[in-house]
Order: C-alpha cells, then structure tokens, then sequence
C-alpha cells in the first residue's frame, strides 16, 4: 500500500531505499467508512493523510450551521488542517471521508523525524506545500474574480468525473454558488471548453 505513496513522492524528488524504509515505518494505513470524520472541529489534527482510494472533504460549519466546503480530495492527494497539525492547535474545520476510504497517516512526531533524516523527503514536503500554496492563492483569485459558469467549466476541466463520488451540494459550497445554480449550469450542459 505504500507502493502509491512512493511513487507520488518518486514525481516530486528521487529517494534512496533508505527513504523508503522510513516512509514504511512512519506512515500507517487506516481505512475510513463513508461519512466517518477523520477530524472534528477544534480537534487537534494528529495526522497529514495521503489518500490512496476514495474522496474526503474539509469544511467549516458556521456559527449560524452552513456548511463551507474548503477542499475536495480525492485519491492521491493530501488532507489535513496544516495549521492545526504544525501548531498544534485546535483545529477550525471538519475533515470527512465521503466515500470509502483509505488513508496513510503521518504523524506529527513522526512528521518531523523524517524531515530531520531525510534531506529528500524535507525537500519533498517543502515542495508539496509550495504547490498547495499556490493552488490555494490560485483558488481564491478564481473565486473573487471570475463568474460561477467559468469556476464552474474549469472545475469539471479539472475533474470531469467528480459528480460520480461527491454530492451536487458539495461541489456547490466548493465553487462558491448555491446548489440550485450548479443545478442549472449542469442541465445547460456545458462542455468543457
């Protein structure tokens, strides 16, 4: 099962075998049950997740109870509440498996071990996070920026078979538009450009 995380990395940085042993010993499985939370709001994240099947969520429930979806991660991708995990905080959003689901977990403690005896595995996760920094600046400029139709076609550009794992509701709150005008966007049935 670490064969995927391995490779993922491998697109990244090459590793040595002794980076590997240390990916092996320091990342566990668990498989997660559709709906299962894998974190709670104002829980401290314990774990960086590599998903290797299934998708998950991060949202944030409001005081007044709506729902805001942050991101969706579907297999190969990475899930946590960084700034809870590094700081150690509680944390301000919910992380749920949406469909079955199986992760590999890096702990915190293990987390920084790594990055102390792997200079390739630190330099893996240093661009990992650049990228994800990137992709959220990114994010947000789309969603202040551009109308819902186009977040919208370069979503499904993006990920054309999304709809097949995750709710409409969810895709909605995710390209910032009520579940009603996705609805409509999709019966327009635009293609993707």
């Amino acid at each position: 099962m670490h064969e995927t995380l391995i490779k993922y990395i491998k697109q990244y940085v090459p590793i040595t075998a002794s980076d590997i042993a240390l990916i092996e010993e320091a990342f566990t499985y668990r498989k997660m049950e559709k709906g299962e939370l894998l974190l709670k709001n104002e829980e401290i994240c314990r774990h960086q997740n590599f998903v290797l099947k299934g998708f998950m969520k991060t949202y944030h429930v409001s005081p007044t109870g709506n729902e805001h979806c942050i991101l969706l991660v579907p297999a190969e991708k990475w899930v946590a509440d960084l700034n809870s995990y590094l700081n150690q905080a509680p944390s301000t959003v919910i992380i749920k498996a949406i469909t079955n689901t199986e992760v590999l977990q890096l702990s915190k403690p293990s987390f920084d071990c790594i990055l102390d005896k792997s200079p390739s595995l630190e330099r893996f996760f240093r661009k990992m996070y650049q990228d994800a920094l990137c992709a959220h600046h990114k994010k947000i400029i789309d969603t202040l920026t551009l109308p819902a139709k186009a977040r919208y076609i370069n979503f499904m550009k993006i990920h054309p078979d999304i709809v097949q794992f995750v709710p409409l509701k969810d895709i909605a709150s995710y390209l910032g538009m009520t579940p009603e005008y996705l609805s409509s966007l999709r019966r327009q049935n635009i293609k993707k450009r």
